[in-house]
């Protein structure tokens, strides 16, 4: 309403101006001190019509601005009324449907009970009790710790056995409940921070272990009596022992007990080889948080294999996470950066080789070799891996127990023998190489020959984890000094 009132206002004011200098112009014509025009009509009447000129304009405006005004105030009235009469009947009718206010917390209260009890059907729910379960069961623990010590147990594939996944036909996914667990769930223990790290495309990137670990789960769970071989038999076998002696108890879902004491292998696996790892990091004297390239040359000059130092680097991780990784995505991200380190440790070395100013060095044919006694051969052992970077010692030569050389490199002992042959090397000398080793307290024990072994050799050697080296393998070696 306020430019209604701006104009009234204008006009009114417009008025008084009109009646002030209209009765200025009556005034003066009636006194005769202001000359008027000469007409008929006179001077009197001629102020009259200039006074109704001034006036009535102003004055007719501000009637229609009042009219106006009346007319929109009955319009409003009537909104007021109309809108009065909705909300009462809004209100009747939610009254009709909700009586009061603790009807609507019912409804909410309702509602709460309904997802609490959906929750508690939910398998990510019923498998995170299961398992919280299971790791606070003392006896079952310690079985699954010595199985592991004797079971070879894939993490890969076990990181995806515990998820409640299902098959869609060719392809695998995670159920609706997953998703509605991570929606109504909280909860902050070991499996379900667990769970929070998967979806579908992470399954999708790990397709071939997620198929793997879904197919061998549940159809190793349904044909107990099929021909079923290899790492999963061991599982089953396993969950058909401690399900028999009633080492856990199942009183429902027998299913969801299997997940759960395969995510209990699985977790259990990360810790024992993580165990593993500790103690060969402290059998060399390397400081556990040591920083990683550190870790890694330290290893590497041991002669420790690289599968070996990117496993260990891995357990030293997975542990600062609190075995809460997923080694599907953690372990290829160290392999590939243990293996540019250990790559560019081997860069370094060959370089410094080829900078290495004492460039005299003996250079021996196998023809030279062929033609020098046992203790010469012996020697020429001990040279070479000197020059490989160990600290080698011929032994003595009465009592040396079958051993001709000591190699050592950091907190690694290798005990050698060295057999200059016309013919090819046989069981005996395995034996003897065997045997000797344990009376040095060797870490590794070989045999090299400027021949090479018979077939029975090479597979006791295989079973008593001898390494053999023979006319070509120390021509290649030789090639490198």
């Amino acid at each position: 309403m306020k430019k209604i009132s701006g104009k009234f206002i204008g006009c009114l004011v417009y008025l008084c101006i009109g009646v002030f200098i209209s009765l200025i112009y009556i005034l003066c014509a009636a006194t005769n001190n202001l000359e008027v025009t000469e007409n008929t009509m006179g001077a009197i009447p001629s102020a009259i019509i200039f006074t109704c000129c001034m006036v009535l304009p102003p004055l007719i405006w501000m009637i229609y601005i009042l009219a106006k005004k009346q007319v929109y105030n009955v319009i409003d009235n009537k909104n007021e009324v109309i809108n009065d009469q909705f909300e009462e009947k809004t209100i009747n009718s939610i009254n009709s449907t909700i009586p009061d206010n603790s009807k609507k917390s019912i409804n909410i209260e309702d509602k709460r009970l309904r997802i609490e009890n959906q929750l508690h059907q939910n398998s990510v729910y019923i498998l995170d009790k299961i398992i919280d379960k299971f790791l606070n069961e003392d006896k079952l623990n310690t079985i699954i710790n010595n199985y592991l010590k004797t079971h070879t147990i894939s993490l890969f594939v076990l990181e995806f056995c515990a998820l409640p996944l299902i098959k869609v036909q060719d392809k695998v996914d995670l159920t609706p409940e997953f998703y509605f667990a991570l929606k109504f769930y909280n909860c902050d223990s070991q499996y379900f921070n667990f769970v929070k790290k998967f979806n579908r495309d992470l399954l999708n990137s790990y397709e071939k272990n997620v198929k793997i670990a879904f197919d061998m789960r549940n159809y190793y769970y349904d044909n107990w009596q099929g021909p079923i071989v290899g790492e999963f038999k061991g599982y089953q076998n396993l969950f058909q022992l401690i399900r028999n002696q009633k080492i856990i108890e199942i009183d429902f879902d027998e299913k969801l007990h299997y997940y759960a004491m395969l995510y209990l292998i699985y977790l259990k696996g990360k810790q024992y080889f993580t165990h593993l790892a500790e103690e060969r990091l402290e059998k060399l004297d390397i400081e556990l948080d040591s920083d990683e390239l550190n870790i890694v040359e330290k290893l590497y000059k041991n002669d420790i294999p690289e599968n070996i130092i990117i496993d260990t680097i891995w357990c030293i991780n997975t542990k600062k996470s609190n075995y809460n990784d997923l080694i599907n995505i953690e372990y290829p991200a160290i392999q590939y950066r243990i293996t540019q380190i250990i790559q560019d440790i081997k860069e370094k070395e060959q370089l410094q080789k080829l900078l290495d100013t004492n460039s005299n060095k003996t250079k021996y044919s196998l023809y030279d070799i062929d033609l020098m006694s046992g203790g010469q051969f012996e020697h020429l052992i001990a040279y070479l891996f000197n020059q490989l970077g160990y600290k080698a010692e011929v032994t003595k030569l009465s009592g040396d127990q079958g051993i001709d050389v000591i190699a050592t490199k950091g907190k690694t002992k290798i005990a050698i023998q060295a057999k200059c042959y016309s013919q090819t090397v046989g069981n005996h000398a395995i034996m003897e190489a065997v045997a000797g080793a344990k009376y040095y307290n060797a870490d590794k024990v070989m045999v090299v020959t400027n021949n090479y072994f018979t077939k029975s050799a090479k597979e006791l050697a295989q079973s008593n984890n001898v390494v053999l080296w023979d006319r070509q393998i120390l021509k290649e070696k030789l090639e490198e000094i």
